[in-house]
């Protein structure tokens, strides 16, 4: 403590001319004065530092980096190891010495096997292919359609580093592996045909994205000729298709022959059915016309037993009718003809009397003077002889 008193001088030598200057105010303007410094020097400080950082960041290209379209970028943050993806283009602004962005390219890319040796990452020697049978074919060019999935560039830098790292350590090695054990299922006969080679390209496909998709990589097409083999297995298989075009040919003749019976049979056919129906249509017609000419003859036989039976019914009770009715006046007839007996029998005179004023009172008698005898004993009845006629 004593030493560093000794170093340091003392207050009043310490003293500058700005402070000398400065002694002239009054001690509340000495404060005043002294607090604005200090605010100017912590100013000029704090431009001063970010100057600095401006010029480093400008000369140095640090804090920024840009990404193109087609690119993909992950940020690394180095303290907390978190991973934030970058999938649209632009300037892109990161810590240095905390944060780094690692740039991948997420564009369509082809890795083509070819020739006898390998240029670069994307570019590497010919495929070739022992087959089931021991002999070996290769493909002059094989190219395999590929691209990176962004949402999962954080797992192929984590898995693989950053750049081309991927393509040598996973699509490689994968390619060339599925490819070799899927072609070389098969035998070389079996292999030059269409449909054992494409079955064996789209299982490739499929089995390399099952084992790529996890570390971000997507197989989008595999584009392979057809195989090259020996030259005595090449005029084996040429001899082969040959046979095997002969074949088809054959069958396809014997398709069109078989077609051509088929629709010569279906012509005939089509032509009976249409003599079949004209001939039925001819006898349904003329079995609805006997139909109708039956119901007609019916209608009508049934029309004249109703109507006959009808005239019968009412004359039948017609009469049955009048004779009810004569039978009832034959009765009372009798009935009165038997009272007029047993009135007779009792009363003899004094009906003949009542039926005389009865018939009397039914006469008209007209009385006319007659002019040969004055005296009025002749009277001519004319209305009584009209009456008796009448009876």
């Amino acid at each position: 403590m004593s030493s560093e008193q000794e170093k340091s001088p003392p207050a009043d030598k310490k003293e500058s001319q700005f402070e000398k200057e400065v002694s002239l105010f009054t001690p509340v303007d000495k404060a005043e004065i002294g607090a604005i410094s200090g605010l100017l020097l912590k100013l000029l400080s704090t431009i001063l530092i970010i100057v600095g950082i401006v010029a480093v960041l400008t000369f140095t290209d640090l804090g920024f980096i840009m990404i193109e379209p087609g690119r993909v970028g992950i940020k690394v943050n180095f303290l907390t190891g978190d991973a934030k993806i970058f999938r649209q283009p632009g300037n892109k602004f990161y810590i240095p010495f905390i944060e780094k962005i690692f740039i991948l390219d997420a564009s369509p890319q082809k890795f083509t096997m070819k020739g006898d040796k390998s240029i670069d990452a994307n570019n590497v020697k010919k495929l070739t292919v022992r087959s089931n049978d021991g002999s070996n074919f290769f493909f002059d060019e094989v190219v395999i359609h590929y691209q990176l999935l962004p949402n999962l560039a954080h797992k192929i830098l984590s898995d693989s580093g950053p750049g081309n790292r991927y393509k040598e350590l996973w699509l490689k090695p994968y390619v060339r592996t599925v490819l070799r054990n899927e072609f070389g299922r098969y035998t070389t006969i079996d292999i030059a045909n269409a449909t054992t080679y494409n079955a064996a390209k789209n299982e490739s496909k499929r089995l390399l994205n099952k084992l790529l998709k996890p570390h971000g990589v997507e197989i989008i097409e595999i584009v392979t000729p057809k195989p090259r083999f020996e030259t005595r297995y090449e005029d084996a298989i040429e001899d082969r298709n040959l046979a095997q075009q002969e074949i088809e040919k054959q069958k396809a003749k014997e398709r069109q022959l078989q077609n051509e019976m088929t629709y010569r049979l279906a012509k005939i056919e089509r032509q009976k059915n249409r003599e079949y129906q004209t001939l039925l249509g001819k006898l349904v017609e003329k079995k609805l016309l006997a139909e109708k000419e039956q119901v007609e003859k019916t209608r009508s036989a049934d029309a004249y037993r109703i109507k006959h039976i009808s005239l019968g019914e009412a004359k039948r009770s017609k009469m049955l009718a009048e004779a009810r009715a004569k039978t009832e006046s034959h009765k009372k007839g009798a009935e009165g003809l038997k009272a007029m007996v047993d009135g007779l029998s009792k009363y003899g005179p004094l009906m003949v009397k009542e039926i005389i004023s009865r018939r009397l009172k039914e006469l008209k008698i007209k009385v006319s003077p007659f002019n040969q005898d004055g005296s009025p004993k002749r009277i001519i009845y004319e209305e009584l002889k009209r009456a008796k006629g009448n009876r």
